[in-house]
């Protein structure tokens, strides 16, 4: 409890603190004869701090959500255990949700090679009986997915006669709406989109990829444990990063951050303000890359899970009545998947575009002269 009120204190400091930064620093340009850009940072400010506020409160409910979702997969989890034991037929405990999926099957040949070497490493897995969890096993379904789909398109490129697959390929790279990941660069970076077509792919193929790929029955959406929109947000801040530096160099490439400023004595002054402040909202793209793909995954699946349990209950009651009460009660239940896949495949699809716009901008605002 004491470290849980000092992390809030703390919380509470760092967002008071960002707070005296802008007002000081719209008090410095206002010295200076700059009253539109000191009304307009001191706006930004006060809405930085709210954000900052409805973040944090946003973020406590996700994990309680998230946390609440958990001890319910272990409360039908140790009914499923009970069941078995009182039927005779123990067998170790294992989640539910990859009883009989994939993640088991892959654990059951290289589960001890990869203990073994989590023991080596002094690492003590949170299920030693799937060391692998299910969300890298998803991640490595997805890259053998991408690599076989790779192959494929690459033995079937034509100039003369494209097909069908080469021609929805090419409609990722760009297509008469703008909305492609060359398009999206083209915009953002100028002519030197070509030279980041290879990354930004890759990650955003990756995510759709791993968001779709919980439509399918055995399967889960990789995204949907916060672990891998985090590497994901990881890979992309250093590589912006990098190609920051190798655009402008790592002491012009810092200037930037404070402004790049000039002679001036006033440009200096207002630099030791900007400079913590932007290097801060710098570091917050990984919170807000992580959160946004994470939180939008999770509660698609949380929310089909909600509704179909809710719906499951009054059919199986129906069943125990009468087979024909349960047949017509689980027509909801076996109707509602169709809308709820629907509504992932949309989200999914909105979420790795998203995570392609994100990253060209942040390449174009590291590599501009001035950002």
């Amino acid at each position: 409890m004491t470290e849980e009120v000092a992390g809030a204190a703390t919380e509470r400091r760092i967002a008071w603190l960002t707070l005296s930064l802008g007002f000081a620093a719209a008090a410095i340009l206002t010295l200076v004869h700059q009253r539109s850009w000191a009304s307009g940072l001191a706006i930004g400010t006060v809405l930085a701090w709210l954000n900052f506020r409805w973040l944090k409160r946003g973020l406590d409910a996700l994990v309680f959500a998230s946390k609440a979702q958990e001890w319910l997969k272990r409360g039908l989890d140790a009914l499923v255990f009970a069941s078995k034991a009182q039927e005779g037929r123990e067998k170790p405990q294992v989640p539910l949700a990859t009883y009989f999926g994939i993640t088991k099957f892959v654990n059951q040949f290289l589960g001890p090679l990869a203990l073994s070497l989590l023991h080596a490493l002094h690492i003590t897995p949170e299920n030693p009986e799937l060391p692998i969890p299910q969300h890298v096993v998803m991640g490595l379904v997805v890259l053998l997915i991408g690599a076989l789909f790779a192959l494929f398109l690459r033995s079937r490129l034509s100039v003369e006669k494209p097909g069908a697959t080469q021609q929805v390929a090419e409609m990722l790279l760009t297509n008469p709406l703008g909305v492609g990941i060359r398009d999206l660069l083209e915009e953002n970076t100028g002519h030197h989109a070509p030279q980041y077509v290879a990354f930004v792919g890759t990650v955003s193929i990756f995510v759709l990829l791993g968001n779709l790929l919980g439509v399918f029955p055995f399967f889960a959406s990789p995204t949907g444990n916060v672990s891998v929109p985090f590497a994901c947000a990881i890979v992309t801040f250093l590589y912006f990063n990098w190609q920051g530096v190798r655009q402008h160099g790592v002491l012009h490439y810092l200037l930037t951050f404070a402004g790049s400023p000039k002679r001036k004595i006033s440009d200096w002054a207002l630099a030791l303000l900007l400079f913590p402040v932007e290097i801060i909202s710098t570091t917050a793209r990984l919170l807000s890359l992580t959160v946004r793909l994470w939180a939008n995954i999770f509660a698609s699946d949380m929310i089909y899970g909600i509704f179909l349990s809710l719906l499951a209950g009054p059919a199986l009651w129906g069943w125990t009545k009468t087979p024909v009460l349960g047949v017509i009660l689980g027509v909801f239940p076996a109707v509602l998947p169709l809308a709820f896949v629907g509504l992932h495949i949309f989200v999914s699809i909105i979420q790795a575009y998203v995570f392609t716009i994100l990253p060209s901008v942040y390449i174009g605002m590291a590599t501009a002269e001035e950002h």
